[in-house]
């Protein structure tokens, strides 16, 4: 098979270098022509069972921006339009999710009964835990603009806060 992959290489030397070349011109035209794009990170760490608010919130954040809704956007995030318009998209996910499974997993062995725990594995925790129930979570937005992140972070924090939890 060896020679024949040679023998092929020989025969088609001209045209596979033309596609390798036409491809790289190609990808750095497009590469070139393609809009700069940042993206900023943000790690919250929830309490009290807040995780599904925070996934609803940025959920409702990222349907706007979808829609190209940026007056709504910029009043909820107290951002100027323009500045809105710029975003591209809000995500929210784990943040190190298996570090997170286990940390919560220990907690709740501590604090549950040894007996109701005693045939209780890590895999039947993780198939009960939801993406939302975990402790730590990572915010993720993406803009053209590199000069909006710090601006949406106090706007961000306020959208998932509750007073009630402030009072505790």
């Amino acid at each position: 098979y060896f020679i024949l992959l040679l023998i092929f290489l020989k025969k088609h030397t001209i045209k596979l270098g033309l596609a390798l070349l036409l491809g790289f011109i190609i990808g750095f035209v497009l590469h070139k022509l393609e809009s700069k794009s940042y993206v900023s990170n943000m790690i919250v760490e929830t309490n009290y069972g807040s995780g599904i608010q925070l996934y609803k919130q940025v959920s409702y954040l990222n349907n706007l921006v979808k829609k190209k809704d940026s007056i709504s956007l910029s009043q909820l995030l107290n951002i100027d339009t323009n500045e809105a318009a710029q975003i591209s998209q809000i995500l929210v996910s784990p943040y190190q999710p298996g570090k997170n499974l286990y940390k919560a997993y220990d907690e709740y062995l501590q604090k549950t009964d040894t007996i109701y725990t005693k045939g209780f594995v890590f895999d039947d925790y993780k198939k009960r835990m939801a993406d939302y129930d975990l402790r730590f979570h990572k915010i993720e937005v993406t803009s053209k603009s590199k000069l909006i992140f710090d601006k949406l972070t106090p706007s961000i924090i306020n959208l998932v806060e509750n007073d009630y939890y402030k009072q505790i």
